[in-house]
């Protein structure tokens, strides 16, 4: 969690967060799409749940409030997507949920809790991305320009969080 804390601090999640959007081609219905896989992908690389719904909470806030995407469709798909990588077996939640299922004797459940838990969080993002208006910003772009490249103290944080998935 430290490791997350630091690389919002230094602006690192931020500009990729930017560069993901830009990569995208300023596609409006693609945004809360990028912000959901993000957040699955952070949670379940080691802060959990909470910790990657409060780092990116803010920035996606702020993205949708500048392009006109619905506020309660952006935060929705953060927590969802935190959710759905929480029970990662390197989350802290994931952690504990595969420890308690060991000990109740249920046996090793590891990666078929956190991908059926992402399954079911998908379905529900994907209905509610339909419910909330996703789709009608199909076609929509919103102007981006190219972000400024990750300085050297960004870099080492990208560094850092690649070897903390891959150790």
């Amino acid at each position: 969690t430290l490791l997350f804390s630091v690389a919002k601090e230094n602006g690192t999640l931020e500009r990729l967060a930017k560069l993901i959007i830009y990569k995208s081609g300023g596609r409006k219905e693609l945004i809360p799409v990028i912000f959901f896989l993000l957040s699955i992908v952070l949670a379940s690389i080691g802060p959990g749940n909470i910790s990657t719904s409060a780092l990116l909470m803010p920035i996606a806030i702020t993205i949708a409030f500048q392009t006109g995407i619905s506020i309660l469709l952006i935060s929705g798909v953060v927590i969802l997507g935190s959710i759905g990588g929480g029970l990662s077996p390197l989350a802290p939640n994931g952690i504990v949920a595969l420890d308690l299922a060991e000990k109740a004797g249920v046996g090793s459940l590891g990666n078929y809790i956190y991908f059926n838990n992402v399954f079911a969080v998908t379905v529900f993002t994907i209905i509610m991305y339909f419910v909330l208006g996703g789709l009608k910003h199909r076609g929509e772009k919103v102007e981006v320009s190219k972000p400024e490249k990750f300085n050297r103290l960004q870099k080492y944080t990208l560094i850092g969080i690649l070897t903390l998935v891959i150790w």
